[in-house]
């Protein structure tokens, strides 16, 4: 949960695109608090939630 202080929270988002690389009007956002970008697991976190929605392969 983040809050209005949180001043270190991140929100990325992933563009969904078709097979021609083409942008479409869809994305997946995730957003990241402050705490986790301190302990050094944000991008642990994203790449287990990217793996969740599908975004990167399992086995990545």
């Amino acid at each position: 949960m983040q809050n209005d202080q949180d001043h270190a929270s991140i929100q990325i988002s992933f563009v969904d695109v078709d097979e021609n690389g083409l942008y479409k009007p869809s994305c997946t956002s995730y957003a990241i608090c402050g705490a986790l970008r301190r302990m050094g697991e944000s991008d642990d976190c994203i790449n287990r939630l990217a793996k969740r929605s599908g975004i990167l392969p399992r086995n990545f």
